[in-house]
């Protein structure tokens, strides 16, 4: 596991959410689902504290005297507190779920242990009152179980929750007792109860957290590798790939609803001797000045990718041919305008680029649309380059006026 995790987080070494923003991002997940726990628990309290009511209280009150117990309108106001408590627990989870501000935050956070340290610490005095006569934890341990097994929460708060409600359970022991003869026996079984039970909430905390972690790197290195498996890694424009599905999704819509598309092809001039001339490290440069300036000349719907090693592709939606050439032509000048400047020294960047429609001519329409604009940029290239091209059929071709298309 050691392993996979060391490998993810390679994977993961390019620009990410930083190891504090992604622990927030997990906390978050684990507030929403405590949350929701939440709910279910006070709805469950709420049931079993009128349940106790009606069933042990009112009786206790209103029975015969053999059947009442000792302090009954104490152990009915704590029932009708817990039930209050069930009743907050309830309206704020009920937000919480829904989006409010609850849901992320300190204040989220701590809501949850503040509510059950004053729940368990009222079962802590219900339960000292039960045992007035008689030893052993009752209905605080399953309900510190129950927490424990439940709720992950940070092992800080953990720590106050529990440990105000292990005082307030030994604390009125020795205040309903009237005697402190088994004070030290009781704290002694307390403390055991306490360690077993932070150490249970630790676990959950730990196991909860560590699992969220590990799931949030797997689902970071599947985006992370579905990203890589899409894109160019030297200019960070979508690849080869990427572009063919971008196709294949647009085919039907062209094909339903007439609409027009087209693509453009525009290769780089000169770029072996730039390489030769400048180097490598120059022409990987260049490839990154001019992706930048292609993906910032088009629109939100239109589409570049790398296609080659110098040579680009640019998808235009709903546009015609002509339009697009307009769109490259600004394209084209932009890059011609910006250059690139080595060691002070400014290089001349141009493109050669090919236009041609986009039709919906089944499996082969990018192929076939592809064809025609490396056609439109060969005429291009054989009328000395730096221009943009559409592409014309071979019967109107030497009807065309050369030139560049604006």
């Amino acid at each position: 596991m050691e392993s996979l995790l060391r490998r993810l987080r390679k994977v993961l070494s390019s620009p990410e959410p930083p190891g504090l923003e992604r622990s927030a991002a997990i906390g978050r997940e684990l507030l929403s689902a405590n949350w929701k726990r939440v709910k279910a628990l006070s709805v469950v309290i709420m049931i079993l504290e009128v349940s106790l009511i009606v069933a042990r209280d009112l009786p206790s009150i209103y029975g015969d005297g053999a059947s009442a117990a000792a302090r009954p309108w104490t152990r009915l106001a704590l029932r009708g507190f817990l039930f209050l408590v069930g009743l907050v627990g309830l309206v704020l989870s009920r937000k919480a779920v829904s989006g409010g501000s609850l849901a992320d935050g300190r204040f989220g956070e701590r809501a949850i242990p503040a509510m059950g340290t004053l729940f368990l610490s009222a079962v802590a005095v219900t339960t000292g009152l039960d045992q007035a006569s008689a030893r052993g934890i009752d209905a605080l341990a399953p309900a510190m179980v129950l927490f424990a097994a439940f709720l992950a929460i940070r092992p800080a708060l953990n720590l106050a929750m529990y440990t105000v409600a292990s005082a307030v359970y030994l604390a009125s022991r020795f205040v309903f007792r009237g005697d402190g003869s088994t004070i030290a026996a009781d704290a002694i079984d307390g403390a055991i109860f306490y360690l077993a039970i932070m150490a249970t909430s630790l676990v959950q905390w730990d196991a909860r957290f560590g699992l969220l972690a590990r799931q949030a790197l797997l689902d970071e290195a599947d985006a992370k590798l579905d990203f890589l498996s899409l894109h160019d890694t030297l200019t960070g424009l979508p690849n080869r790939r990427r572009m063919e599905i971008r196709i294949e999704e647009e085919i039907p819509t062209i094909l339903r609803y007439k609409d027009q598309a087209a693509i453009a092809i525009a290769d780089v001039d000169g770029f072996k001797a730039l390489n030769d001339r400048y180097g490598h490290s120059v022409g990987e440069e260049a490839l990154k000045r001019i992706a930048g300036h292609i993906s910032r000349s088009l629109r939100g719907t239109d589409m570049a990718a790398r296609w080659s090693e110098e040579v680009f592709i640019l998808f235009f939606a709903r546009s015609t041919d002509v339009a697009a050439a307009v769109a490259a032509e600004r394209t084209r000048a932009l890059i011609e305008d910006v250059g690139l400047e080595v060691d002070g020294e400014r290089v001349p960047l141009t493109v050669s680029i090919g236009i041609a429609q986009l039709r919906a001519e089944g499996e082969r329409s990018l192929a076939l649309a592809c064809g025609r604009a490396d056609r439109a940029l060969d005429r291009a290239k054989s009328l000395g380059g730096n221009r943009v091209e559409l592409y014309v059929s071979e019967a109107s071709e030497a009807a065309a006026p050369a030139g560049r298309t604006a």
